[in-house]
């Protein structure tokens, strides 16, 4: 969802509107990968997808987004946790193993700081009061 809404903005802001159709079509596959790539996909990996470097990539997420790739990719991980923290019964290390943390501690910090709770407390608290959309 956070990367539908990046692309939604991104697509509509009038900076971007005098850019080349590629550019933007070029950003919406790198997305679009990362999304499907999250567990496995490194900057490195990505880069060399679209022939770039990877210092250029970040640069052109960075500056069209407003997000570097690592920041991009830590919310989608986080993202898709959520989700299994929500619909599943496994254990916070086996989601973090899932979503392609291999530090757990990171992935706890790196929660932590995106949701302002432990993910066992967020479990907790949407068990007892799921969100409606």
């Amino acid at each position: 969802m956070i990367f539908t809404e990046l692309l939604r903005i991104y697509n509509s802001s009038s900076k971007n509107k005098e850019e080349p159709t590629f550019k933007k079509a070029i950003i919406s596959d790198i997305l679009s990968f990362m999304e499907q790539n999250y567990q496995t996909m490194t900057l490195e990996k990505t880069a060399k997808k679209f022939h770039f470097h990877p210092n250029h990539l970040t640069r052109l997420l960075k500056t069209n987004l407003g997000k570097t790739f690592i920041e991009l990719s830590h919310h989608l991980k986080i993202k898709n946790s959520c989700t299994l923290l929500e619909n599943t019964d496994l254990t916070v290390d086996q989601i973090a193993n899932n979503v392609g943390y291999t530090n757990i501690t990171f992935f706890y910090k790196s929660f932590k700081k995106i949701h302002g709770v432990t993910p066992a407390e967020y479990r907790k608290k949407n068990i007892e009061s799921p969100t409606l959309l």
